[in-house]
C-alpha cells in the first residue's frame, strides 16, 4: 500500500476512535451544556493532507459515521423520519473537504494554521446547519428559537476544534507519522 493509502486508513481509525470519544466527553457545565465535537476537525485534516481520491474516502467514512451517531427519528406527517436526513453530513463534509483541496497546497507550504481555521469553522458551520434543518422539521411545532444557549452549543464547539488542532497536528508531527511531504516537514511550524 502506498503511504497516502496507510495515512488514509489511519485516520479513517482515527475517526472511528474520535466517534466513540466525543459521546464519552461530558457536556461542558459552565458553558451552556455545549459538546466537544471531533470528527470535523479530523475530516479537515484529511482534506488538507491527503490526494483527492483519499480524502474522498475520509469524507465518506467521517460523513457516514456522524449521520449514524446523530440519526434521530421523529414522528412525521408519513410516519417515522429522520429529523436530518442521513447522507447531509456527508455532502457537507465533501463541500468542506473541496475546500480544503483547494487550500492543500498552502498547507504543504507550511501555513498550518489553514488547519486550525478550517477546522473551527467547519465545527460550528456544521453545528449551524443541522439546527436550521431540525428547526425547519419542526416548524409546524413552533419555528425556529434562536437564543444564548444556541450561539454556545453552536460557536463553542467550534471554538474548541480551533484551540485543538494544533494540538493534533503538533500530535500528528511528532509521532513521525505527519502526512506532509519529507521535503515540507521542516516548514510545518516554521
Amino acid at each position: 500500500m502506498t503511504r497516502d493509502a496507510l495515512s488514509c486508513l489511519g485516520l479513517c481509525v482515527t475517526i472511528f476512535l474520535a466517534l466513540i470519544l466525543q459521546e464519552f466527553i461530558p457536556p461542558l457545565a459552565g458553558l451552556e451544556q455545549a459538546r466537544v465535537i471531533l470528527v470535523p476537525m479530523i475530516v479537515c485534516y484529511a482534506a488538507l493532507a491527503l490526494p483527492f481520491p483519499f480524502m474522498l474516502l475520509a469524507v465518506l467514512f467521517g460523513g457516514m459515521g456522524m449521520d449514524l451517531i446523530n440519526l434521530q427519528w421523529v414522528d412525521g406527517k408519513n410516519g417515522m423520519v429522520p429529523e436530518i436526513a442521513p447522507g447531509a453530513t456527508i455532502f457537507y463534509f465533501l463541500a468542506v473537504g473541496l475546500v480544503c483541496q483547494g487550500l492543500r497546497v498552502l498547507f504543504l507550504r507550511g501555513y498550518w494554521w489553514l488547519f486550525s481555521l478550517m477546522s473551527g469553522l467547519s465545527t460550528s458551520l456544521l453545528l449551524l446547519l443541522q439546527f436550521v434543518f431540525i428547526s425547519y422539521r419542526r416548524f409546524d411545532t413552533g419555528g425556529i428559537e434562536w437564543s444564548a444557549v444556541v450561539l454556545w452549543r453552536v460557536f463553542t464547539p467550534g471554538l474548541i476544534a480551533f484551540l485543538l488542532a494544533p494540538l493534533f497536528h503538533l500530535l500528528a508531527y511528532l509521532t513521525g507519522r505527519s502526512l506532509l511531504p519529507v521535503g515540507s516537514r521542516s516548514r510545518v511550524f516554521g
